[in-house]
């Protein structure tokens, strides 16, 4: 059946592209279109010579028509899609002539993919995408040396390829050198193959010989290579600009190449290994095992280093005080640091990838980031809101919370905002750290002209400004044929998308055009200035988010021509199709090269990649996402047969002096994290500098116990010059013990450990309700909220960018410890208790809805009728204020205070 429908496409085409023009010279004349007397010809009717000549004319040109999509279509099969092909006036033909192309070339196709690929150069695997035909069982496809194939499943993107397959979204880049031919906005189609590395064990690149040169291997890259033999990763550019002559991009080299090692020829010391005074790793180094068949994310298992200090079967030791709230039901991997914020949180990954945030991040700024950053914040709080008791908000994913890492970072480095700022302004790049800013409306059509890839990435930089920046508040955004859920990440009422182009169109010239009409002889400015009508009237962009052809740019400029009205045209221009000199127009000339129209000045574009655009749709979602989990601090289940809960409630009130206090000068060092930060019980000399990042280092250790150098670099986004000097200082301030121990031993096996007996506050809170904050008994509750002296890590939350998700588990645990012990205290009418309780739970959460119902209900009681109506209104106001519903448990709580206080009113 095939080799049927094979013949008659073949048979068909020969027919269109020989039968036709075979006929147009038997029984066609356009010659006597020269003989016509065209004076006559208009006047009278027209002749039968005429009309065949015409006809004539108009088969050859429909013939060249078809000629021309055949070839292309051709070239296309041929190349199996590697090169696209985009001729106007063609597409409405080339299904059509696809199809048939297709079915004629299927048997060379499948042929030539069933046949095992040539073993490629071990510097260039050169096959993307091959086809697997399903009824080809004899040769399947053989990978080059060192690749491997991968089968493109529905729905899959080369992120979530990455991250499947690879360990990490952010090696897409691995991919795309694995694949030439491949982009960033390549479409992956079902079906096809691609090559993914094998991921053999990572080997260690060879010492610099006499000569000052290394052999690059398999698994080198300028990164790892600067941080081996340079001592500080950061440092790559001075290897790329030392082998400009072999390096043309820095993110490609290949193997067996001898790249020349600034100042290894001059010196025979080793490399510094950047763990700290006295640090030293093993000579031999430790393979990371690889990832299992099949290309699950699972956390790798490393071989454990041979060292004096850590035998090879054993795990890092760890603080007795680090311990999880509630068991994980999921082993962990051998070696693998856990996070002691919460008993499950997700462990910290051992992928060695320094430079995933700025892969991710790319080149975007710091007011970005910023308004990035607020956004998030803004949501993750409300979800905080609406959470229950016992129950965690959704853990973001370790990637994404790398990625969230990285803006509160870049966000750091943010100008000041400019007061005069238009809501149509956005800040497309800098010059000489000057940030270049367009405003849209007065614009009317700015045209992106440049690489697919890049208009693309500045399109979603616009509208991501547009939807987060503080001075765009006013502005409503029209996403056209985006291919991010814009819409139902940001759930943002003035953003709205059209997935047609025409229907884009359409609703652009409808807009324009009902605008100029109920205009009427008023302008813009003063419609605007009116109170009365001013919302009505908000500035509006269309962001085209493909490339627009001549003809539908045309469409655009003539629905922008009846004049200011509000509305303005981000419109990128298809690959190959020009601006012609438009002044209004931005160039994108590179990733890092761009220039404004009808000027020479070139500017760093702002640029929001493939990978950072589906960042910041994951990031977003999340946010949005009310489905909570079990929190690893409550107890759900029975109790084992062998454990009592002792009585919620006391024969004698608990007096408060009866609790012990925290000791302000612990004889360890202490990390204060319930609060302001503090590090108390230091045995050495505080440091004149960096005493806020020492802290910080204390805490991450004390959360990742028995971590490695390169993943403190990458997770606290350091440089390693950076954290060794930091970790030193830190050591210096933390002392010894009376045993003459350091509190901070050197990394003699390649892990950083704090000793066992130094610990945190927070610790201690875990310690207290480790089986449970709804099973553990009422002093053991008073006790850890006596603990809390204001928010967590308050003053440095957003110093330390690594920490949203760790204070967002504290400060759910002290909310769920304060609402268990206020409703003990409000059943035994204890409202002395319950207001205590309260008012520790808020130091830590401020007005949590949570806890200020269980106030409401405390007010009840007493009969305090005027503060109850006050505590009511303000919280359905602040409610209000945040664009959010309560819950209904608050309200059914509400309504039962509000009855049991006009029930005792009237007894009284």
């Amino acid at each position: 059946m095939r080799v049927v429908k094979t013949l008659a496409a073949l048979a068909l085409l020969v027919a269109l592209l020989a039968g036709v023009p075979a006929m147009l010279i038997a029984w066609g004349d356009p010659s006597a279109l020269l003989r016509v007397d065209w004076r006559r010809a208009l006047v009278q009717p027209a002749s039968k010579e005429l009309v065949v000549a015409l006809c004539s004319v108009a088969g050859w040109l429909a013939w060249a028509l078809l000629a021309v999509t055949a070839i292309v279509e051709t070239v296309m099969a041929m190349s199996r899609g590697r090169v696209h092909i985009h001729l106007p006036g063609i597409g409405w033909l080339q299904p059509a002539v696809g199809g048939l192309v297709a079915m004629v070339m299927a048997p060379a196709l499948s042929s030539t993919a069933a046949e095992p690929a040539p073993p490629a150069p071990a510097h260039a695997p050169a096959v993307v995408e091959h086809q697997i035909s399903p009824t080809i069982t004899a040769h399947p496809f053989v990978p080059p040396a060192g690749l491997r194939a991968y089968v493109v499943r529905p729905g899959d993107e080369l992120w979530a390829v990455a991250e499947q397959e690879l360990g990490s979204g952010g090696s897409w880049r691995t991919i795309l050198r694995s694949n030439p031919g491949m982009t960033a906005d390549t479409v992956l189609t079902p079906g096809n193959t691609i090559l993914l590395p094998s991921t053999p064990p990572v080997q260690a690149s060879a010492a610099p010989d006499s000569s000052g040169h290394v052999t690059v291997r398999r698994g080198d890259t300028l990164w790892d290579l600067a941080e081996q033999h340079l001592g500080d990763a950061h440092r790559w550019p001075e290897l790329f600009q030392a082998n400009r002559d072999q390096i043309s991009d820095p993110d490609e080299i290949d193997i067996g190449w001898r790249l020349s090692i600034p100042g290894a020829a001059d010196t025979t010391q080793p490399r510094d290994t950047g763990l700290g005074q006295g640090d030293k790793v093993s000579a031999t180094p430790t393979p990371s095992a690889p990832p299992p068949v099949g290309g699950t994310n699972q956390p790798t298992t490393l071989a454990p280093t041979v060292s004096p200090t850590l035998p090879p079967d054993t795990t890092p030791r760890t603080s007795p005080l680090a311990i999880p709230v509630m068991t994980d039901a999921t082993p962990r991997a051998t070696n693998q640091p856990s996070n002691g914020a919460t008993g499950n949180a997700t462990p910290v990954t051992t992928t060695e990838d320094p430079q995933w945030s700025d892969d991710v991040l790319g080149p975007v700024g710091g007011v970005l980031a910023a308004s990035l950053f607020a956004g998030v914040i803004a949501r993750r709080r409300v979800q905080l809101l609406q959470r229950g008791v016992g129950r965690r908000a959704a853990t973001l994913a370790p990637e994404i919370q790398r990625f969230f890492a990285a803006l509160v970072q870049r966000s750091h480095v943010a100008p000041e905002l400019q007061p005069n700022a238009q809501p149509t302004s956005v800040i497309i790049g800098w010059r000489d750290e000057e940030e270049v800013r367009i405003d849209l409306e007065p614009r009317r059509c700015t045209l992106v002209e440049g690489s697919p890839e890049d208009t693309a990435a500045l399109a979603a930089t616009i509208i991501t400004s547009l939807m987060c920046a503080p001075w765009s508040s006013m502005a409503e955004v029209v996403t056209v044929e985006p291919q991010e859920e814009w819409v139902l990440a940001l759930d943002d009422p003035r953003l709205s998308s059209e997935m047609h182009l025409e229907e884009a169109l359409t609703r652009l010239q409808r807009l324009c055009a009902q605008r100029r009409m109920a205009m009427g002889r008023s302008n813009l400015a003063s419609l605007r200035a009116d109170p009365d009508v001013a919302g009505s009237w908000p500035p509006v962009v269309f962001v085209f988010c493909h490339g627009l052809l001549p003809a539908h740019v045309d469409h655009v400029r003539d629905c922008l021509s009846l004049g200011e009205v509000g509305v303005s045209v981000v419109a990128p221009l298809a690959h190959g199709t020009t601006s012609n000199g438009d002044p209004r127009a931005v160039h994108v000339l590179s990733t890092s090269v761009a220039r404004l129209g009808g000027t020479d000045d070139t500017f760093e574009p702002q640029l929001l990649n493939q990978p950072a655009r589906r960042a910041v749709v994951s990031l977003f979602t999340s946010s949005l996402d009310d489905r909570t989990e079990p929190a690893p601090w409550w107890r759900d289940g029975d109790l084992p047969p062998h454990v009592t809960v002792p009585p919620t409630t006391a024969e004698e009130p608990i007096k408060d002096d009866a609790m012990p206090a925290w000791s302000p000068l612990p004889d360890h060092p202490t990390l204060l994290v319930l609060g302001p930060v503090e590090l108390r019980g230091c045995h050495g000399e505080r440091p004149g500098r960096a005493v806020g990042q020492c802290m910080e280092y204390c805490a991450w250790l004390l959360l990742n116990p028995g971590a490695t150098a390169s993943t403190m670099v990458r997770e606290l986004l350091v440089a390693e010059g950076t954290r060794r000097s930091n970790t030193s200082r830190l050591r210096s301030w933390l002392g010894r013990n009376t045993e003459g121990v350091s509190y901070l031993p050197d990394a003699y096996s390649g892990r950083i450990t704090l000793d066992p007996s130094v610990s945190s506050d927070w610790e201690q809170f875990q310690l207290l309700l480790a089986g449970g904050v709804n099973v553990a008994s009422s002093p053991l509750l008073r006790e850890a909220l006596s603990l809390v002296r204001g928010r967590p890590l308050e003053g440095v939350t957003f110093q330390w960018p690594w920490v949203a998700q760790w204070v967002s588990d504290m400060e759910s645990m002290i909310t769920d410890a304060a609402a268990v012990l206020a409703d003990r205290c409000l059943t035994e009418q204890d409202l002395e208790g319950a207001h205590w309780a309260i008012d520790q739970g808020q130091l830590a959460t401020g007005d949590d809805e949570t806890l200020e119902i269980r106030r409401i209900h405390a007010l009840a009681l007493s009969g305090e009728r005027a503060e109850l109506d006050r505590a009511v209104m303000d919280m359905t106001r602040v409610a209000r204020a945040e664009n959010r519903d309560l819950a209904p448990e608050t309200i059914q709580r509400i309504q039962h205070a509000l009855h049991l206080s006009m029930t005792r009113h009237a007894h009284s």
